[in-house]
């Protein structure tokens, strides 16, 4: 069984040239996966062994911002990813809306019985 955990985090302002502790963290835990990182903040779904993932979000929460992060776990039979990225973009998700902030301005949340009732 392999674990995946995923999370993102939005920021007013994110340091980009944080890159290689994310490059170093997952070579020391042995993760593979995916990082995005963008100047409004970062998006990662990484696998590996349970004790390395608990490690890494350990390390990552000693990060200022990140205290809080929710972090979703999931299970799969088979690996998912074959290697280690961590992106810079310019946006986490392509918009090209300047005008966009996500810290800022945010979609009305719906729970789970009001957005089956919009399906």
């Amino acid at each position: 069984m392999y674990n995946i955990i995923g999370f993102y985090k939005f920021f007013s302002s994110f340091d980009t040239n944080q890159k290689p502790w994310f490059v170093e963290k997952l070579k020391e835990y042995n993760l593979l996966g995916t990082i995005i990182l963008a100047p409004e903040g970062i998006n990662a779904t990484l696998q590996g062994d349970e004790k390395n993932l608990q490690l890494f979000i350990a390390a990552l929460q000693q990060k200022p911002g990140f205290e809080d992060m929710f972090i979703k776990y999931a299970f799969n039979e088979k690996p998912i990813f074959k290697k280690q990225v961590v992106h810079v973009r310019k946006e986490i998700v392509t918009l090209k809306r300047l005008d966009i902030n996500p810290t800022t301005k945010t979609a009305h949340h719906l729970n789970a019985k009001d957005r089956n009732k919009l399906l």
